[in-house]
């Protein structure tokens, strides 16, 4: 142990030495799991430096950085000392822009990151005001005025619902005001000389409150974050933090104190700025992010590059998109066509495979190539007892493609003995049609009709019978459960299970696409299959409806939206998109009294701004987030 303490001191003191010579760019990167080229395992505890960057390097006046410093999920803003000014630098600590802020006075002292605003205050030019700024048009959108004198440190509680301020300057208490700048009961505290300010989630413990202060007594080298339980507001600790590469004249004040899980993968940290020679913006461990459960779920959509074809495969991928992050959680997503090289298989427990029928692409079909094939066979092959495999195959033409004769593409293994399907008709019902769950969804009618609109014609719905082992899951409409079924599985116990339904998912009207979904999904659980549910019960208990905002915000790609029920009901979330249009539905169904958490996967959505929308009795409220690629 001894010998891994003084390696990893000669390799940060290699470091600093190294970075001594490159003054030019002066952004020095210490971790979390690299220094120089020596590779160190975790050596990283609370209160380590691990990034340090010079914030007057591309700033005209040196020495002119303010105490504001955010991460908006893409840029650092570094806001500029008493002067509407912000400077706006990449990931890697490269300058984009400069700007001014329009619409109100723009000089922030500190400032936060919520409710997909820039929001900051000013302890002399706007003292008890708190200004929102969308960054997008670089304007004052809203303002909080609160009966607070002196704000100067700011951060968002997501708790609470409100902003933590420090107050009188630096030198009076924190105060939690709401979004109406209303103090919230018992969210009042003192803890000393306050320079900034940040609420730490710390998901696998106690929620925090930091506090950024200078060194008592003075030091010139130090600074120290102050560590307070967000519930009870009792000190925890305090992290003495040495910032080196600056030459401050009496001591290292210290500003700015947000902290953030989506700036360096794995990690909590606290984001803040050192007002020295040069002014240092400077990122602080403050602990580890829960490791995230493995992924255990691909989900497979058709080719989106190919022109022939392309509108009803758009339109395939996005009708199941729409539902299905509300259905569920923690997936993979790949695209395939015949040449397609799948990746590795071996971590995925439940392959779901949307595959648009016949289009009339050059060569045939884009339908699974030979390779891909073997890959799903030998994968589903090698299921166990605790490693059960699944496939849930949607598609109107996979009898067609891999069981029909003059198939260029039949693959009687995988149809027959993995899926349990025989090609019988290539479109088992004259549109308009129905089919009606046997298995799943048991009893259920649900209703299909052919497309339209250019480029979506063509409806090929397969009717198939079963092989051995093989069992009927739904039927059309005027067939019996003996004849042209319309859905088949395979359970081979102990190894793999299979479900194929032959319908494009476009097939489907009057609402029934996502009962659908939610029915094959429900039956391949029964039957074994691993896939994580969306709306997890937090809690049994709430005492009224209420709507959190998601974390974290911004996002890429995935973010948790808390909501709560008071009363057993019908509850809808869904997200629209800025100009309005529904893009996904989160959650649609009846569910008893509780707190519950969604995730939110915005992998197949544009960088943007975005509405969620709780409906539950005569509750609704909406909130805005911003997915930010």
């Amino acid at each position: 142990m001894k010998f891994l303490k003084n390696l990893f001191f000669i390799v940060v003191m290699f470091a600093l030495v190294q970075s001594s010579f490159a003054q030019s760019t002066d952004a020095i990167n210490y971790g979390p799991s690299t220094v120089g080229h020596v590779t160190i395992s975790s050596p990283f505890a609370a209160g380590d430096l691990l990034r340090n960057y010079n914030a007057d390097s591309a700033i005209a006046v040196a020495g002119q950085a303010g105490y504001g410093v955010i991460w908006t999920g893409s840029n650092y803003i570094v806001s500029n000392f008493n002067a509407n000014l912000f400077f706006r630098y990449d990931a890697n600590w490269v300058k984009r822009d400069s700007f001014a802020v329009s619409g109100g006075l723009g000089s922030f002292r500190d400032m936060a990151f919520a409710k997909g605003l820039m929001w900051g205050v000013n302890n002399t030019t706007n003292p008890g005001q708190i200004i929102g700024v969308d960054t997008g048009s670089k304007a004052v959108v809203k303002t909080i005025t609160t009966s607070l004198v002196g704000l100067r440190g700011l951060t968002w509680d997501p708790i609470r619902v409100g902003f933590w301020c420090g107050t009188n300057s630096f030198s009076g208490p924190a105060v939690c005001v709401d979004t109406n700048g209303v103090t919230i009961p018992g969210a009042t505290f003192a803890p000393g000389t306050i320079y900034g300010i940040g609420y730490d989630p710390n998901p696998s413990g106690t929620p925090m409150l930091t506090i950024t202060r200078d060194m008592t007594p003075a030091n010139t080298t130090q600074t120290v974050i102050a560590r307070y339980n967000a519930t009870s507001l009792a000190k925890i600790d305090s992290l003495v933090v040495t910032v080196p590469l600056q030459t401050p004249a009496t001591s290292l004040a210290s500003g700015g104190s947000e902290v953030y899980t989506n700036l360096i993968p794995g990690k909590r940290v606290s984001l803040g700025l050192v007002q020295s020679t040069p002014h240092r913006v400077i990122i602080v461990e403050l602990g580890n992010l829960p490791v995230p459960p493995p992924v255990t779920t691909l989900v497979m959509y058709h080719d989106t590059t190919v022109a022939t074809g392309l509108v009803k495969r758009l339109a395939d991928r996005d009708s199941v998109a729409k539902y299905l992050p509300g259905l569920i959680s923690g997936y993979d997503v790949t695209y395939f066509n015949q040449t397609t090289v799948l990746p590795s298989l071996t971590t995925y427990k439940t392959i779901i495979l949307i595959e648009t029928s016949f289009d009339g692409t050059p060569g045939g079909s884009l339908c699974l190539g030979p390779g891909s094939r073997t890959d799903i066979k030998n994968w589903l092959a090698s299921g166990t007892t605790i490693d059960k495999k699944s496939l849930i195959s949607i598609g109107g033409d996979q009898a067609y493609n891999y069981e029909r004769a003059l198939s260029t593409n039949v693959d009687t293994t995988f149809a027959r003995t993995y899926c349990g399907f025989i090609y019988r008709v290539d479109s088992g019902m004259p549109s308009p049609a129905t089919m009606t769950g046997l298995a799943a969804d048991i009893g259920n009618t649900r209703n299909l009709l052919a497309p339209i609109g250019t480029g979506n014609t063509g409806y090929w719905p397969d009717g198939v019978s079963t092989t051995s082992g093989g069992l009927p899951v739904y039927k059309y409409g005027s067939h019996l459960p003996t004849d042209t079924l319309a859905a088949v599985s395979k359970n081979v116990g102990t190894s793999y299970f299979t479900v194929t339904s032959f319908q494009d998912p476009r097939y489907f009207v009057n609402g029934d696409l996502r009962p659908w979904l939610a029915a094959l999904f429900s039956y391949a659980k029964t039957n074994g299959a691993t896939l994580t549910s969306v709306t997890p019960q937090i809690s049994s208990v709430a005492e009224k409806y209420s709507l959190s905002q998601n974390y974290p915000n911004p996002f890429n790609p995935t973010t948790k939206i808390n909501f709560a029920i008071p009363s057993n009901g019908l509850v809808s979330l869904k997200i629209y998109d800025i100009a309005g249009k529904e893009v996904m539905t989160l959650v649609n169904k009846t569910m008893n009294v509780g707190t519950y958490s969604v995730e939110f996967n915005g992998a197949l959505l544009s960088s943007g701004a975005y509405f969620y929308r709780l409906e539950s009795g005569s509750f609704v409220e909406t909130k805005k987030m911003m997915l930010v690629k």
